[in-house]
């Protein structure tokens, strides 16, 4: 999140680069959570800082958990507002800055419904989901190699921009 409150929900299933997305853009960006968003219908976020599981051994898939604190990550503003949507796809080795390209709504809200947890709790389902998509501007794909390539294009995201590497 930015200081005034604006923010950027990421999406992607588990095992992708999101909890190092998370460590990358929380030093710089307020760190609203690295696991359950949790997003009303005014699109207000609810956030939650919650430890990062760190891999510290891949060959075991052994995690720790370690604070926001300790890893010196930026607390959340107050007042923090979803205001955009983006479905990551990392491809480790990929040459150039991130891609932006909008997602369809039908394709979009397949690729997020199978990572939102409460779904089927929603009273209008995918059409809540729906409804949260169009009111930030659509879905958006992000296509980046590394975490730190996101970094300066996070306002750009905030903003509902489609800058840092075309359509």
């Amino acid at each position: 999140a930015l200081p005034d409150g604006r923010a950027v929900g990421f999406v992607a299933p588990s095992g992708t680069g999101k909890t190092t997305l998370a460590r990358v853009l929380g030093a710089h960006f307020g760190y609203v959570t690295d696991e359950t968003l949790a997003v009303d219908f005014r699109q207000r976020v609810f956030p939650y800082p919650k430890p990062l599981s760190i891999i510290t051994d891949p060959e075991l898939g052994m995690k720790e958990q370690w604070s926001a604190d300790s890893l010196g990550l930026l607390p959340a503003p107050a007042g923090v507002r979803l205001t955009r949507w983006v479905v990551l796809e990392r491809i480790p080795g990929r040459v150039g800055p991130p891609r932006f390209e909008g997602i369809p709504l039908l394709r979009g809200l397949a690729e997020v419904a199978s990572q939102v947890s409460y779904l089927p709790r929603l009273p209008g389902k995918l059409h809540d989901l729906a409804d949260l998509a169009e009111a930030v501007g659509g879905l958006v794909r992000l296509t980046y190699a590394d975490a730190a390539d996101v970094v300066g294009v996070v306002p750009a995201l905030v903003a509902g921009e489609q800058g840092g590497g075309g359509r």
